[in-house]
């Protein structure tokens, strides 16, 4: 009985490792997310922040036969009345 269970156990570790090494292609790489490029703090309207973020554009979506006048990045930006600390 407990020979069956050791073999039990040895078998469903190599299955978890077989999946974990196999598994590799859903794993997104740094070039398929979006990072920001540069973040900057103005004066937006009626004495709030505007906070604006730029960032660059996934590789996915980034076609290298499209056109050159394609930009590379994007900006985002928010306003509002205070800045939050999390701390």
């Amino acid at each position: 009985m407990k020979k069956t269970i050791n073999i039990l156990l040895v078998i469903l570790i190599f299955i978890y490792i077989i999946y974990s090494i196999l598994d590799y292609k859903s794993t997104r790489g740094i070039d398929d997310l979006a990072y920001a490029l540069a973040i900057g703090i103005d004066k937006g309207s009626s004495s709030s922040f505007k906070i604006s973020f730029q960032f660059t554009k996934p590789s996915s979506e980034n076609n290298p036969v499209s056109s050159s006048s394609s930009a590379s990045s994007f900006i985002y930006s928010v306003e509002s009345n205070t800045i939050p600390s999390r701390y």
